[in-house]
């Protein structure tokens, strides 16, 4: 079906666009010591590391050096200037960049989770749709429903503190989408 057609169009595009593709990544590689701009680069990681450029590590090693902390461990990187619009961008592009790579992403998505409005989304609708996808990426990668068992306890009280509900339940393989979807 359409599964098919959508996957024997992509692959005319890309035989149509190889030779326009190829000439982007040379002059990104040629240029790569020009470039400072950290969204530019979290940009240029992410497209090094989708087309398995050796020089993809090079950017990364980059981005790792200009990484911030805080206090409770998150992991992020940041734009130049005041506005922090773009972080959520950065950050992002450079999740998807380092999933291939042997380390511990945690710290990095917790601060992308931290960021996240009531509604799920972000600040605008281009971080939305980056950060999520990094997001999916992160879980496709590290999803092993295989191994999950886990006991949540949990308590909550009433503003008046005259009410206080504690509960415990256990997630599995057989009924994480219950809970995942609810």
């Amino acid at each position: 079906g359409w599964i098919l057609t959508v996957f024997l169009n992509f692959q005319k595009y890309a035989k149509r666009y190889n030779g326009t593709i190829q000439s982007g990544l040379k002059f990104i590689n040629n240029n790569l010591d020009d470039i400072h701009d950290i969204y530019a680069l979290s940009i240029i990681a992410t497209a090094l590391k989708k087309a398995k450029h050796s020089n993809a590590n090079k950017v990364i090693d980059r981005l790792r050096l200009l990484s911030k902390t805080d206090d409770k461990g998150n992991k992020w990187w940041s734009g130049t200037g005041k506005s922090k619009d773009k972080d959520v961008e950065i950050t992002s592009y450079v999740l998807m960049a380092l999933l291939d790579t042997p380390e511990n992403h945690f710290a990095i998505l917790k601060w992308l989770i931290e960021q996240r409005n009531a509604n799920g989304g972000f600040k605008s609708t281009h971080d939305t749709v980056v950060g999520l996808q990094a997001l999916v990426a992160f879980s496709q990668k590290f999803n092993n429903l295989n191994d999950i068992n886990l006991n949540i306890t949990y308590f909550a009280e009433n503003s008046l503190e005259k009410h206080r509900t504690i509960d415990t339940f256990l997630i599995k393989q057989d009924n994480i989408l219950i809970y995942t979807v609810s």
